[in-house]
């Protein structure tokens, strides 16, 4: 289930135990959530992940705004997965890329466990824990292989959201105006990927920060 969101600033700091704490400041502009790594000893994250279970299921938030989808750094692209067509938001602030967990499931594609269990939340209180990741993930477009890392995370609006760990890794130059990247390839070719139709797009998925 996707539940509007309000814009709100992105932060991340470390979890303190027992009684984690939510930026509740909004922010102009588009929305954002805070994301927090979890630290400390197993027991702990166990014990913050059964609380958080217990409090709100995990869920997306979007925003469902047409203007939103024409922001000017926001680019969507179609590529191929595993002989799959994945509808793909490209997007320079979000810090992590990520996949929707029900393409994981419905492809029973592998996945591994993230060496840090990071909790994303908004000033509501809606949290949502991401410590799942599929490791260099085939992309394709136009036959070249662009892999990514995708972390799990439960969206609908897309298949797949591209950030700058994905960018940085591709030596990608993006043009926000134009709504165009330049992808460096694995035998240095230069492949260019046009922003698809934003009459596609129903919804708007909040950018999403966090670190290691």
């Amino acid at each position: 289930m996707i539940e509007p969101a309000p814009d709100v600033d992105q932060s991340v700091e470390q979890e303190t135990a027992q009684n984690p704490r939510s930026d509740n400041v909004p922010a102009r502009g588009r929305p954002f959530w805070n994301a927090r790594n979890v630290s400390g000893s197993q027991r702990t994250t166990r014990d913050t992940i059964a609380r958080s279970e217990a409090k709100a299921p995990a869920r997306a938030y979007a925003i469902r705004a047409r203007e939103e989808a024409s922001s000017p750094d926001v680019i969507t692209g179609t590529f191929a997965l595993y002989d799959t067509s994945v509808f793909a938001l490209i997007d320079p602030g979000s810090t992590h890329s990520y996949i929707c967990m029900n393409l994981v499931f419905s492809k029973t594609l592998p996945v591994e466990s993230t060496e840090v269990v990071i909790k994303v939340s908004n000033p509501l209180g809606k949290t949502v824990l991401v410590d799942k990741v599929c490791k260099n993930y085939p992309l394709m477009f136009r036959d070249i292989c662009f892999p990514a890392n995708l972390m799990l995370l439960p969206f609908d609006e897309f298949d797949i959201i591209l950030g700058m760990d994905w960018l940085t890794l591709h030596d990608a130059i993006v043009n926000c105006k134009r709504k165009i990247i330049d992808l460096e390839g694995q035998n240095n070719e230069i492949v260019r990927i046009e922003s698809s139709e934003l009459n596609r797009l129903s919804a708007m998925i909040s950018v999403l920060k966090a670190q290691s």
